[in-house]
């Protein structure tokens, strides 16, 4: 039933709707339509042709955490695989509807639209696929596949949802392609990254270790981070066939052991994050080659702190572009930078401390408005709130308890966090 609006009728409604809600509308005559909220604009009209959403798709989080220790012990894991999440987009409260068997999924990557969920089993050498219930947000295994190498620690899956790139910690790169129903399929290229490896001790770089690999947003290279030849790899695949090729092999100062990267929303800048030396190094990226070229280099840490080796970990650029996020370690705090609109130059705005203990991950939810910290070491997600102005970040004193978290994925925006886990300190 198509439904007819005419310009009296919506003005006579408009009205109605601002008699009852005169804190919003304190004249009646003159409405401004930013204010009014989605479901109550619904309530007044429909658009021809188009029906009446009375629900969103519910909202998920998927928690990756360590189930087995490495060699050193000193993981802190006790999780079981991956944790399902149904969040509550009225108040943001997290329930649990799943725990998903898996070893070490340490990352987590969705496949196309979504309907696929993808994980490393790290420190093995396999990946999982698994089909995602966008009801339910329940996860149903697919299949697994064998990696060359045993000491898988990460993997990237592009865009389209056609390739799998993963990288083992003995330097070992390989490319699977996707199939159309979400698994793994046949490994189209495997090679050992080609460089020097860098000056620290066998135990930090004893060879290649790749640590992070994201495709670029256009889906023509991937670049990879390498940790063990202080190396930033640029390689362009052949989507035809899923082969790489080396273009360009950026080197980073000695003993800094590049870990992750990301693209700014405008593809025109890259920023590195170094694990040892503690530093980001700002970077103008080339869409037509897929290289980098750095331009600038600034301390991850306070000026009067002196001690350098914290051990970086993550590295996030906010959603808008203007605001780069950065988890530090061994002091257990989170900077906050911005980032020049013009030039892509980083300033700091501040530190807060994380919540916990050994902030290895963190994700900013789509919406840009919360950061959730996954502490390793305490098993706990501690919530910020970022301020969308100046990019500040406001700790909620809000923690989930989870075991091990160290990745989370979000299927949508976090509306509301006001009944999110509990309420500790001040």
């Amino acid at each position: 039933m198509k439904v007819m609006v005419t310009k009296s009728s919506f003005r006579k409604d408009i009205l109605s709707f601002c008699s009852r809600e005169r804190s919003i509308c304190q004249n009646s005559q003159m409405v401004l339509l930013p204010v009014l909220k989605k479901q109550r604009l619904r309530s007044v009209f429909k658009m021809e042709g188009e029906e009446e959403k009375m629900s969103q798709k519910p909202l998920y989080a998927y928690v990756g955490t360590y189930t087995t220790e490495n060699s050193k012990g000193n993981r802190n894991a006790h999780g079981v695989g991956i944790y399902v999440y149904e969040i509550s987009r009225t108040n943001g409260r997290w329930k649990l509807v799943q725990e998903m068997p898996a070893l070490n999924p340490a990352v987590l990557q969705f496949g196309k639209d979504q309907k696929y969920v993808y994980c490393v089993n790290s420190n093995s050498g396999g990946v999982t696929a698994f089909l995602r219930d966008g009801e339910t947000g329940m996860l149903t295994e697919l299949n697994r596949a064998e990696t060359d190498g045993n000491n898988i620690m990460i993997m990237s899956v592009d865009r389209a949802g056609e390739y799998m790139v993963t990288g083992d910690h003995k330097g070992i790169v390989n490319v699977f392609h996707l199939e159309a129903d979400g698994t793994i399929g046949k490994k189209t290229d495997s090679f050992v990254l080609p460089g020097e490896k860098g000056p620290l001790n066998e135990k930090i770089q004893p060879w290649s270790r790749p640590h992070h690999l994201p495709f670029s947003p256009d889906g023509r290279f991937v670049l990879i981070a390498d940790k063990g030849l202080d190396i930033v790899h640029s390689y362009a695949i052949d989507r035809e066939i899923g082969k790489l090729s080396l273009g360009q092999q950026l080197k980073c100062h000695g003993a800094s052991c590049p870990r992750h990267l990301w693209f700014h929303p405008n593809g025109e800048w890259v920023y590195i994050n170094t694990e040892y030396t503690s530093t980001i190094i700002a970077c103008r990226y080339d869409r037509e080659k897929g290289t980098l070229e750095p331009f600038q280099v600034v301390s991850a840490l306070p000026d009067d702190y002196f001690d350098v080796n914290t051990m970086t970990s993550e590295l996030v650029v906010h959603p808008n572009g203007k605001f780069l996020y950065i988890s530090n370690r061994r002091v257990n705090n989170i900077g906050a930078f911005s980032i020049n609109q013009k030039t892509g130059r980083l300033s700091p705005i501040g530190w807060v401390p994380c919540g916990g203990k050994k902030p290895r991950f963190f994700a900013i939810e789509p919406g840009g408005r919360y950061l959730f910290n996954g502490n390793q070491s305490s098993d706990t997600i501690t919530l910020f709130a970022i301020n969308q102005e100046t990019g500040e970040l406001e700790a909620t004193g809000k923690v989930l308890n989870t075991p091990t978290p160290v990745w989370i994925l979000f299927t949508d925006a976090v509306e509301s966090i006001e009944e999110f886990g509990e309420k500790r300190g001040e």
